[in-house]
C-alpha cells in the first residue's frame, strides 16, 4: 500500500455513506488517494483541505461515478477566476492538486509575512460583502483562495462545513493519521 491507504478507505466508504468514484481512479500512474497525499505532503498542506476544496468546487468526493473530464480538469477551481475561463496550464487532476496546494501555501505564507491580501487578525470584506477577521493564517489563506462567505450555499461557509464533516468522519474511523 501507499501513503494514501487511509484516504483510500475513506473513498471506499465516504462521509456520504457511498463509494466515491475516486476509490477506483488513477492519475499519473497512481491511485487518486496516493496522489492526493503525495501532493499534500510535497506542499505541506493537510490532504483533507484538498478533498474539501474539490468537493466544494466540483462535488468530486461525493460523486459515485466518474464525472465529466471537464469537471475533473478544474477539480479545485485553481486558475479559474470568478466569471472567467480556466487556465489551460492548470487543467487536469494532478495540476489542479498542485495548483491548489501551492495557492494555499502561498496565501498562508503571505499572511505570516504580513503582505497577503488576507491576513490573520486583519478585518476585510468578502465579495458578499461580509466583514471577516481571520483568527489564524489558515483561515486567511482560505479567504484569499475564495473571498466569499455565502452562508447556506457555498464559499467558505461550505468549505468549513465540508472540512468539518470529513474530519469528524475520518476521526470516528481512526483514519486521521492521513495528514503529512
Amino acid at each position: 500500500g501507499g501513503d494514501g491507504d487511509g484516504l483510500q478507505r475513506f473513498f471506499e466508504r465516504s462521509a456520504y455513506g457511498t463509494r466515491s468514484w475516486l476509490a477506483d481512479a488513477w492519475f499519473s500512474g497512481m491511485r487518486a488517494s496516493d496522489l492526493i497525499v503525495k501532493v499534500a505532503q510535497d506542499h505541506g498542506v493537510n490532504p483533507v483541505l484538498l478533498l474539501a476544496r474539490m468537493q466544494v468546487e466540483q462535488s468530486l468526493v461525493s460523486k459515485t461515478v466518474r464525472p465529466a473530464q471537464s469537471r475533473i480538469n478544474k477539480a479545485l477551481g485553481c486558475g479559474c477566476p470568478d466569471g472567467g475561463s480556466c487556465s489551460s496550464a492548470q487543467s487536469g487532476f494532478e495540476r489542479q492538486l498542485v495548483c491548489g496546494a501551492q495557492t494555499m501555501t502561498r496565501w498562508y505564507d503571505a499572511s505570516i509575512e504580513g503582505n497577503g491580501l488576507w491576513r490573520m487578525g486583519r478585518s476585510r470584506n468578502t465579495l458578499d460583502p461580509i466583514s471577516v477577521t481571520p483568527r489564524n493564517h489558515a483561515t486567511a489563506s482560505m479567504y484569499a483562495y475564495t473571498p466569499w462567505v455565502l452562508v447556506g450555499r457555498g464559499g467558505n461557509w461550505l468549505l468549513w462545513n465540508v472540512t468539518r464533516k470529513y474530519l469528524v468522519n475520518l476521526d470516528q474511523r481512526g483514519l486521521l493519521n492521513v495528514n503529512p
